[in-house]
């Protein structure tokens, strides 16, 4: 396991974007390693980037890209699309096996629109979420994603059970 605190406020912007900078590339290639391990023997991981806007380059499109038949997800968290380069951000959008949005604006609706691949969530839909509620599309399994879902956080709910209700069938 690994855990690096890179939080700009403790930090300092500059010392946790090099950082990020230099370890992004480290955990790819322990990534990329996975190749000489069978198949079954590569454990499921997860790398979490909060805040990935601040660390966005073209390793996080290559990871996107390659990181999954390795058996390595990669999950990355911001504000919107706008803080992504175009070219990041179009790898995002086109590599994206699982999709979580809260309450967007409508330029992020457009994107995610597309992304979601259902007549249920439109624009109009993602810029009118209620807080606490998510669109979400998760792959379940490795031959497709789910039908978008609408998911309620616990936070808002303060309760350990999180509902779950299919878009259409009872929105």
């Amino acid at each position: 396991e690994l855990l690096l605190r890179l939080a700009s406020g403790f930090l300092g912007t500059e010392k946790s974007t090099f950082l990020g900078h230099t370890f992004l590339p480290m955990i790819f290639a322990a990534a990329l390693a996975r190749a000489s391990l069978p198949e079954d023997a590569r454990q499921f991981t997860s790398v979490f980037i909060d805040e990935a806007p601040i660390f966005a380059s073209e390793v996080i499109a290559a990871m996107l890209a390659q990181a999954r038949k390795y058996n390595v997800s990669l999950n990355l968290v911001g504000q919107h699309f706008g803080q992504f380069v175009p070219a990041i951000r179009d790898a995002i959008l086109a590599n994206a096996n699982s999709v979580f949005a809260f309450r967007t604006g409508l330029q992020d609706a457009v994107l995610l629109e597309h992304a979601f691949g259902s007549p249920h969530v439109d624009e109009r839909y993602l810029t009118q979420l209620p807080r606490g509620k998510v669109a979400a599309r998760i792959m379940l399994t490795t031959e497709a994603p789910s039908e978008p879902l609408t998911l309620e956080t616990d936070a808002l709910r303060g309760q350990a059970d999180a509902r779950v209700e299919v878009l259409g069938e009872g929105r």
